[in-house]
């Protein structure tokens, strides 16, 4: 079974990982500025959310550091951005089957 579009779940599953991670962290910050706006004996919260928000923050600065690690392989290995660096005017992209693209040469 020939699943095309297999490559790019895989490739964006940690870019949706990393947000709702970060929706969930956000709710969790949210919910703590909530409680320490709202007590007025200045403390910061009991140690339960403290507790929850800091494994909040560390995991959602995890995924964003995963996604971004995976995102740079994908940008980072181009051809074309290589050749660019390099001050090369056109580069030849082959596609799968070896042909060349209309848009390939520039």
């Amino acid at each position: 079974m020939d699943m095309p579009y297999l490559h790019l779940i895989l490739n964006h599953f940690p870019i949706m990982v990393a947000l709702w991670v970060l929706l969930a962290m956000g709710a969790v910050g949210t919910y703590s500025w909530w409680r320490m706006v709202r007590g007025s004996d200045g403390q910061a919260g009991p140690v339960w959310l403290r507790a929850l928000l800091l494994t909040a923050s560390l995991a959602g600065a995890g995924t964003v550091g995963f996604a971004a690690l995976k995102g740079g392989e994908i940008v980072h290995k181009s051809q074309r951005i290589e050749a660019a660096a390099a001050g090369q005017d056109a580069v030849n992209v082959p596609r799968e089957g070896g042909e060349e693209r209309d848009g390939d040469r520039r």
